[in-house]
């Protein structure tokens, strides 16, 4: 059995407690949140922030005091300035601004609430690109998406993982996959694989003894064939009512 003076001791606890404390006092609850509803008519949401990260945004000493409300009402325009920078939405490849409400205040939370109201009806392809406060490397910001009233997907987000794509289960969002993925695809086709020096010359070989067309001129004919059939790859062959009927599944 280990011995130490009282003294000792004394120093001993107090370093234990200040290593204890020190992780608590720096940031209790190193989380925000974002909900967003997507609804027939429009896309709105909310944003819930910690006070101790918006009053680390602000410079006050005394995050508790932006639960009152009168004080956060004060500093709402300055907070709502810096989240506008920090939280980017698009819509179908579009930039979304949202409208920002009245701010409210959670004390059970020791957070402050703002309402998101995008005026607009809603995308089928939503991207959430936000590292939410730079300034600590372990915050993160949890993700609720809900369609009609019922939760449909949640995620985190965080300086290593910043970036969210969401497609609706609507007609919408099946038109938003087909534009996101198939240009992507089609880009793919028709930049073609990654061939060697090697390989270049026997396909050019092979080429030539069908009289088949080589080189760059080969890759042009190729390019304005594809340009000119997209939406059949895409899709395959397709009269007008099978294009209606399959935007209506």
């Amino acid at each position: 059995m280990i011995f130490l003076l009282p003294a000792l001791r004394i120093i001993l606890l107090a370093a234990l407690v200040a290593v204890w404390a020190a992780p608590a006092s720096a940031h209790p609850a190193p989380f925000s949140y974002l909900d967003l509803h997507l609804d027939a008519s429009r896309l709105r949401g909310a944003l819930v922030i910690h006070d101790f990260d918006a009053a680390h945004e602000l410079g006050i000493d005394k995050p508790a005091i932006l639960l009152d409300p009168e004080v956060a009402v004060r500093y709402r325009d300055r907070l709502v300035a810096i989240m506008q920078t920090r939280l980017r939405l698009s819509g179908d490849g579009r930039a979304l601004s949202p409208t920002w409400g009245v701010i409210d205040v959670l004390p059970d939370r020791q957070s402050v609430r703002l309402p998101l109201d995008f005026g607009s009806e809603t995308p089928g392809g939503i991207t959430i690109d936000t590292v939410m406060f730079p300034y600590d490397p372990n915050h993160q910001t949890f993700i609720n998406i809900y369609e009609k009233g019922e939760l449909r997907h949640q995620a985190v987000l965080d300086a290593r993982n910043a970036k969210l794509d969401y497609f609706a289960g609507t007609t919408q969002g099946r038109l938003a996959v087909i534009r996101t993925f198939v240009a992507s695809g089609i880009h793919h086709i028709a930049i073609g694989p990654d061939l060697t020096t090697e390989m270049n010359k026997k396909i050019d070989e092979l080429a030539k003894k069908k009289n088949l067309t080589i080189g760059m001129k080969a890759s042009l004919e190729f390019r304005q064939f594809v340009n000119s059939h997209s939406d059949t790859i895409a899709i395959g062959p397709s009269s007008a009512a099978d294009l209606v009927k399959a935007a209506e599944k």
